[in-house]
């Protein structure tokens, strides 16, 4: 099989056995009509992604993660005896499936200009970055590593104070105002928030694999802390990074992922998916109970994929956010107009916490959302999250759905064709993963605020400045060397 969507005979023929059983359980199971195309769209783009798992490792992981958060709840109320929480139109419904199934057919799209399938003109030759010669280069991966486990040191800091908080005053309550913040200093922050952008960059140098163990170890651990604090989704968001980054590099060199890693992660998910079931309810104070893995697994995807409500909220309440400009801007302009030499300069008001203020004046879809939904649930810590696809279609309507799902499969298709070729570039694309994994249930353009913040600027120009630094050492210890020999 080649780089793109081109599917072999035998493929096909294997396909077409796994996709008529689909459709005929949809009609048996008298599932929606709209639903059901969601459903069969996803699954052919999951069967091919999955038949050639080297060239579409990231288009496979965000499949996994569009399920799971948009999609999971809808199929357990649709082929398993489960109660519906919530009820919506049947024309909300509609409405909501036809927008997931042109946010896939976007993606598939945008995959496939990313690989060369769909070209309109002849794509020149992309030059370098600056970072592949001269001191730059040679010194740059050592920096960025440096930079990493600096940073990580204030990560950890970071994620302790974060626990104690938590754990003092519950994981609701820790977003309110009524408790105070967590006191964790400001340059704590920023330094903690560098560090996956810090990762990221050295592992686009291409360093050798017992190089990457020990920096992917200590971000692993990171992300098995942040448990504790009552988040689910950095622990699956950094382990998919890593998985994505994995195959990545096993494409490239060979030798990175072996026969038994494969069963290890099968193994793994549904552990996993028992455990994050259990934690959801322990982490709100509610007791758990172990019926059977099936009922777990059912309860996962429950719980997990409330986003598409988010959707169906953003069509059902439109003209109570119709006040609302480019929500799906809304970390653009976090990163814009918020930060702290804007907020000085403008007298800009930042709104934080499950406030009536955040909700009723900030930026946020998913807090508006929340409180049009809780209430006073809402200002006591509960919240309903976003979707890129509510944000994209609150702002732009279905076309706008469309082209940004389009720009992110082109962007998965990026990622998939990394070839480390440009360190830059590529430790660009690979900060996006972890933001890309997480879209079907947060910020369309969560990755700006992410990547390209103020405090990231800062510290990318020290590791050029010290990348500098070490290249005129060495280039004075050589002169040294030579000296003393002569």
């Amino acid at each position: 099989m080649s780089n793109g969507f081109t599917i072999k005979l035998q493929t096909f023929i294997i396909f077409c056995f796994i996709m008529i059983p689909a459709l005929m359980l949809c009609i048996l199971a008298e599932a929606d009509f709209m639903f059901t195309l969601v459903l069969l769209i996803w699954l052919w783009m999951f069967l091919v992604s999955i038949s050639n798992l080297k060239n579409h490792s990231a288009l496979f992981s965000f499949l996994i993660a569009f399920f799971v958060f948009l999609m999971g709840r809808q199929f357990c109320y649709t082929f398993f005896d489960c109660n519906e929480l919530y009820t919506f139109l049947d024309s909300t419904n509609t409405y909501t499936y036809v927008c997931i199934a042109i946010s896939l057919i976007g993606i598939y799209l945008g995959d496939m200009f990313a690989s060369g399938k769909i070209r309109f003109e002849q794509v020149r030759q992309r030059k370098p970055s600056f970072l592949e010669s001269g001191a730059y280069g040679n010194n740059y991966r050592f920096a960025c590593k440096i930079m990493f486990y600096f940073c990580y040191m204030f990560t950890l800091v970071y994620v302790a104070m974060r626990i104690v908080f938590v754990q003092a005053v519950g994981y609701l309550a820790s977003y309110t105002d009524d408790v105070g913040g967590s006191g964790i200093p400001t340059i704590i922050l920023w330094l903690h928030s560098f560090t996956p952008v810090a990762l990221s960059l050295f592992l686009a140098t291409k360093p050798e694999k017992k190089e990457v163990l020990l920096p992917a170890v200590l971000y692993e651990l990171y992300a098995v802390l942040t448990v504790f604090t009552g988040q689910r989704y950095p622990f699956i968001g950094i382990s998919m990074y890593l998985l994505v980054y994995w195959l990545i590099r096993n494409k490239e060199d060979g030798g990175w992922v072996k026969r038994y890693h494969y069963l290890a992660v099968v193994i793994a998910v549904p552990l996993l998916m028992i455990f994050t079931t259990a934690y959801d309810s322990i982490r709100i104070g509610e007791p758990f109970e172990f019926n059977s893995i099936a009922e777990t697994l059912k309860e996962f995807f429950i719980d997990q994929g409330g986003s598409i409500n988010t959707i169906r909220r953003t069509i059902y309440n439109a003209d109570e956010i119709d006040d609302m400009k480019l929500v799906s801007f809304s970390s653009t302009y976090s990163t814009l107009f918020e930060n702290t030499i804007s907020r000085r300069l403008c007298n800009i008001t930042v709104y934080s916490n499950n406030t009536i203020e955040h909700a009723l004046k900030g930026h946020s879809l998913a807090h508006r959302l929340s409180y049009i939904a809780y209430g006073s649930g809402y200002l006591a810590g509960r919240g309903i999250g976003s979707s890129y696809i509510a944000e994209l279609l609150h702002d732009f309507g279905v076309a706008g759905v469309f082209l940004g799902s389009i720009f992110y499969g082109i962007m998965l298709g990026k990622i998939n064709r990394i070839g480390f070729t440009d360190k830059f570039r590529d430790g660009i694309l690979l900060a996006m993963i972890y933001y890309l994994l997480q879209a079907p249930r947060g910020d369309f353009d969560s990755f700006i605020g992410g990547i390209f913040s103020l405090q990231s600027v800062i510290f990318f120009i020290c590791i050029i400045g010290l990348s500098q630094f070490l290249g005129k050492m060495k280039g004075m210890a050589i002169v040294y060397e030579n000296k003393t020999g002569a």
